[in-house]
């Protein structure tokens, strides 16, 4: 017979493969090829901005939704520095986006749009990945998932690792100096949370 835990091991598993297979295949992998002949409409400045700033509510929303369910201090110390951070930085990216195109708010990303700022990987165009943007979609599929820790550990490492790629391939793109510094401080910020859970997330899936 098929423990409880297995079986909600294998929901949380199965709910959210989508996203995780996705993101086999566009995280922030610093040796992913970045186009640089992309055909767009858009600019690169305002390609990562114009789907940073989504990327950041999404992380606030999951981030809020998911505080009165996190027990580990490692996960709750992440979480609170998203919360306490990324609405400084929105409106950081709001007045960058001022700065250099004139408007402080921001397009809905398209499917192109999203291509120019992922560098060319199509497969971070699909609907998982442009649903992320989506606030009430991320915080409406945290609370749907059973295995809340897991779910929220692994939503939240595929939303910073996605900014990750962004602040990577602007940094090869663009020539803008504040955003490219905007870009270095993400990196130095984001990159040991994520860490911290990846390595949360891999004790949950070695105790199932």
């Amino acid at each position: 017979m098929i423990s409880r835990r297995t079986f909600i091991a294998a929901s949380a598993f199965a709910a959210l493969s989508a996203p995780r297979i996705a993101h086999a295949s566009c995280g922030a992998n610093m040796s992913t090829p970045v186009a640089t002949d992309i055909d767009s409409p858009y600019t690169i400045e305002q390609a990562y901005l114009d789907t940073t700033i989504p990327y950041h509510k999404s992380g606030i929303a999951l981030a809020t939704i998911g505080l009165e369910d996190i027990e580990d201090d490692r996960i709750l110390e992440v979480t609170q520095s998203i919360l306490d951070t990324f609405p400084a930085e929105i409106e950081e990216l709001h007045a960058l986006r001022k700065d250099i195109l004139g408007e402080a708010e921001p397009e809905d990303p398209d499917r192109e749009m999203m291509l120019l700022a992922m560098g060319g990987v199509e497969s971070c165009t699909d609907e998982t990945h442009m649903d992320f943007m989506r606030s009430e979609w991320v915080a409406e599929k945290y609370a749907g998932q059973d295995d809340k820790p897991f779910a929220y550990v692994s939503m939240m490492v595929l939303l910073l690792e996605m900014e990750m790629h962004q602040h990577m391939v602007a940094e090869q793109l663009s020539d803008n100096e504040d955003l490219l510094a905007f870009c270095t401080r993400m990196h130095e910020l984001r990159d040991p949370q994520i860490a911290v859970l990846k390595e949360v997330r891999g004790e949950l899936i070695s105790a199932y």
